[in-house]
């Protein structure tokens, strides 16, 4: 998917593998983050800012950090918020209107599929 800004989403799934993988990457000027939900680890490459002329591939310096994330299920916290918001009368991270986008969305991903 191609956003109006130039931002490039590929969003893919696959039935071909019994094993549990939900992974989120995101490719930004200079940087890649790779978040795996299943196996609860981040990792953050990013490009060192020196300019330098590349011959080859060894001649690129890669600085990789691998924040520590919360043990917690995610499902957990998005649960607590949303208690939260109605106990405590708190405004939702998400809005009404982009939740339905987000579903908008996902039902024209589905609709568009090739099986």
């Amino acid at each position: 998917m191609k956003y109006s800004n130039g931002c490039v989403a590929d969003v893919s799934a696959t039935q071909c593998f019994n094993g549990e993988v939900q992974k989120n990457k995101n490719f930004s000027d200079g940087q890649f983050v790779s978040l795996d939900y299943a196996g609860k680890n981040l990792k953050v490459y990013k490009k060192e800012a020196e300019e330098k002329k590349i011959v080859s591939l060894s001649d690129i310096d890669i600085d990789v950090k691998k924040p520590e994330l919360p043990i917690n299920e995610l499902l957990f916290y998005e649960l607590d918020n949303f208690l939260s918001n109605i106990v405590k009368g708190k405004k939702p991270a998400v809005s009404g209107k982009q939740g339905r986008d987000a579903v908008g969305l996902a039902l024209n991903i589905l609709k568009n599929m090739v099986f």
